[in-house]
């Protein structure tokens, strides 16, 4: 099983605001989260210096963030079961 959809699609409406609030503030900081979180499929890939960004953005916003559980930003992804039927 594989996710369809890259971070920026399954993120939660609050890290969305957060990220537009911060872009009038830091418009190339938002605009280095959002490609990375678009490239993206798995919290696991982002790089360190981009979560320390989006602890940055959801600080800015006072969004409540954890560095040991990025992954409450972003919704669980739909499971896509491979075409091919088990034999």
């Amino acid at each position: 099983m594989y996710p369809t959809e890259n971070l920026l699609e399954r993120a939660t409406p609050e890290l969305l605001r957060a990220i537009a609030q911060y872009r009038e503030v830091h418009p190339i900081i938002a605009g280095n989260v959002e490609r990375t979180l678009t490239e993206n499929m798995f919290v696991s890939d982002v790089p360190f210096g981009t979560i320390i960004d989006i602890n940055s953005i959801c600080y800015h916003a006072k969004v409540n963030f954890d560095f040991s559980n990025p992954w409450v930003l972003f919704n669980r992804f739909k499971e896509v079961v491979s075409e091919k039927e088990p034999s």
